[in-house]
Parts: structure tokens; C-alpha cells; sequence
């Protein structure tokens, strides 16, 4: 289980523990965080927030209006310059969220290369060895996955697992395991990241982050290439069937396309094209078109060039669209001879090349006597 894997791995103590707090400044106890809750936050702390979003957002606005000169002065004059030696003085005083300022930041402070580095090193290693419960790390978590580069893959990952496998809800939980799977998708592939997706789904079930890791996972086990393409049953406009798995040992083009798209209009050539050289080969077309009218498909699909199989859904959200996770048109997969996607979102000459070494490729099989 996903959970007590990451307890085991948090076993080992981090290489970086945090030195007892020190003792709160003088004034007002009520501005400084409590020394028994972790996860408090300053009201001064939460002022300065406020104070830096208002400033970031109003820097932000200038730059993008700005032109040339104007443009690069204001990019020179960063907002974070002006308000980390604050946060710096908050996060001595042992705030957790100033910390966490900083250490979201750091590549836009005064430093050079390789002091960024260790304070950035230094940063993390403190946010989450003393505050890996807190709710209010779950924004940052995506900016400790991406700085897998300057920290170190092992480093980010180590850190992930604690937040992880630590003591906070399970949506910090849920949100730290996602983190996880991704950060291990990238550095690993996809084969490494499918258990660890599967495993946030049955350890946190009705998170957004397991609904989301489910999506991912689905994707990854069936529509990446490499994979088997799904399978689907439907039918063509006059209701005449149309089964995927009836082309098995032929190459298959399907084509997510509509008439309403005018880029999907766009690579019909290329489709009819390859549909000519070799439609008495081992080779189809399938389209999946995705438009509401039949009889207006009916007249101008002919008058097109289509005359290869079609598939009607009557709109976009048919169950083949959905099956393929289809969000963006046209969106071209081609599958091998025994229905293995090979390319996914090849258009004009290049799927051509593609389709057309598929097919002599299964063509010089057959003919050396090779069972495909």
C-alpha cells in the first residue's frame, strides 16, 4: 500500500533537522506562532502575504504593459527583493509559512548560482521536516515537485514521500502522493508511475487527487504508445456496425474529426490519400466523426473524399471520444497490425511516412513468411 511504503521510507531521519525555536521576539505574543502548533500562522505573517500578492499582482500588471526597456528595468526590479529580508526575519522567528516563502522564492533572490542551491536545499529540507501536516504546504507542493532539477530528483521525492506518508489529511496526503506519481512519470516513464497512481486511488478514495490520478492512470495503461488501443463497438451513420477488433492484423488509422473543425477538413487529403495507395492492402481508415447532423454528413462527407468508414456519434461526447480521452480534434492515432497504438497526433506528410513504412513493413513480413 502506498501509505506504508512512504511511512517505511520516512523511517530515515532527513539530513537536515531543525534547531530548537527560538525564543519569540518581544511584543505582542499573539504576532508570533504558537511553539506547539507547527502549522500556525503569525498575524504579521499573514499581513505580509497579503501585502505581497497586492505587490506581485500590481508589478505583474506593469510589466505585461510595459514595452523594451521599460519592460526589462521593471522585470530587474522583482517585488521579492523587496520583501524577503521580512520574510527571512519571520522565518528565524520560527513561522512556518515564511519559511515556506522563501523557499517558493528563492530563485528570484539576490543569490548567486550555487547559493541558491543550498538555500534552496536548506529551505525545503526545513518546511517539511517541521511542518509536513500543515494544510497550507498542499499549494506549494507542485513548486517542490518542479524544483526536482536544482534539488535533486532523490531529494524531491524523499521529501514528497514524507508529506505523503506523514501525519496530515488526506487531501495533503492525496496531494503529496500525486505529486509523487508525476514527479516519477517524468524522471522514471510511465511503467514506474502506474503503481504508484493505482495506489493513491485505493489509499485515498474521493480525493481530487485520486480522481485525477485514476484519469492519468487510465491514459497511461491504455492510451500511450506502446500500448493496445482500446477496443470499440459502434455504428456508422445508417447504423451499420463498425468493431475495432474486426481489423486486427490490419494498419488502422482513426481519425477523431467532425466537419464543424476546420483543421480536421484540412487533413482529409492526406487521409484519402493514404486511403487510395492502400485500401486494398492490409491497411483502414476509421473516422469517429463527431457532428450532430447525419444528413447533412451524409451530403458532404462524399463530397469531400470520404469514403472510408465512419463512425457517427452524433456530437462530441460520444463513448469513443470519451474511450480515447479525445479533447482536442483532429486527433489521429495509428496502430499496428495487432493494434498497438505506434503514433498518436501525426498529421499531412508525416503520417503519411508513418502509415506508409507500417504497412510495407507488414507487407515484407507477410512476404518473408513471417506470422504477424
Amino acid at each position: 500500500m502506498i501509505v506504508e511504503l512512504l511511512a517505511v521510507a520516512c523511517l530515515s531521519p532527513a539530513p537536515h533537522q531543525d534547531p530548537p525555536p527560538p525564543p519569540p521576539p518581544s511584543g505582542d505574543p499573539a504576532s508570533v506562532p504558537s511553539p506547539g502548533d507547527p502549522c500556525a500562522v503569525a498575524d504579521e505573517v499573514s499581513a505580509r502575504l497579503e501585502s505581497w500578492r497586492a505587490a506581485e499582482a500590481a508589478w505583474e500588471e506593469r510589466v505585461r504593459a510595459a514595452r523594451g526597456d521599460e519592460r526589462r528595468a521593471l522585470r530587474d526590479a522583482d517585488p521579492a527583493l523587496e520583501f524577503a529580508a521580512s520574510f527571512e526575519e519571520l522565518a528565524s522567528a520560527g513561522d512556518g509559512r515564511a519559511r515556506l516563502w522563501l523557499a517558493r522564492h528563492v530563485d528570484r533572490l539576490d543569490l548567486g548560482l550555487s547559493e541558491r542551491r543550498a538555500r534552496a536545499v536548506e529551505l525545503w529540507e526545513r518546511v517539511v521536516g517541521s511542518h509536513a501536516e500543515c494544510a497550507w504546504l498542499a499549494d506549494a507542493l507542485p513548486d517542490l515537485a518542479g524544483s526536482h532539477r536544482a534539488l535533486g530528483a532523490d531529494r524531491v521525492r524523499r521529501l514528497l514521500r514524507a508529506v505523503a506518508g506523514g501525519p496530515g489529511d488526506a487531501d495533503l496526503r492525496a496531494r503529496a502522493g500525486w505529486e509523487l506519481a508525476r514527479l516519477v512519470e517524468r524522471t522514471d516513464g510511465d511503467d514506474a508511475a502506474l503503481g504508484l497512481y493505482a495506489d493513491l486511488v485505493a489509499e485515498f478514495p474521493g480525493t481530487e487527487a485520486a480522481a485525477a490520478a485514476e484519469e492519468r492512470r487510465y491514459v497511461l495503461a491504455n492510451l500511450r504508445v506502446g500500448r493496445t488501443a482500446p477496443d470499440f463497438e459502434a455504428q456508422d451513420v445508417d447504423g451499420a456496425p463498425i468493431r475495432l477488433s474486426d481489423h486486427r492484423g490490419e494498419v488502422v488509422v482513426i481519425d477523431f474529426w467532425g466537419l464543424w473543425c476546420k483543421p480536421c477538413v484540412a487533413e482529409l487529403p492526406h487521409l484519402a490519400a493514404l486511403w487510395e495507395r492502400h485500401r486494398d492492402g492490409p491497411f483502414v481508415v476509421l473516422g469517429i466523426d463527431t457532428d450532430e447532423d447525419p444528413d447533412r454528413f451524409r451530403r458532404r462527407a462524399p463530397e469531400l473524399g470520404v469514403t472510408w468508414p465512419n463512425v457517427f456519434q452524433g456530437g462530441l461526447a460520444g463513448p469513443v471520444t470519451e474511450a480515447y480521452r479525445v479533447r482536442s480534434f483532429p486527433t489521429i492515432f495509428v496502430l499496428d497490425d495487432e493494434g498497438v497504438i505506434r503514433h498518436v497526433g501525426l498529421r499531412g506528410a508525416a503520417l503519411e511516412r508513418a502509415v506508409d513504412a507500417l504497412v510495407e513493413e507488414l507487407a515484407a513480413a507477410r512476404a518473408a513468411g513471417v506470422a504477424r
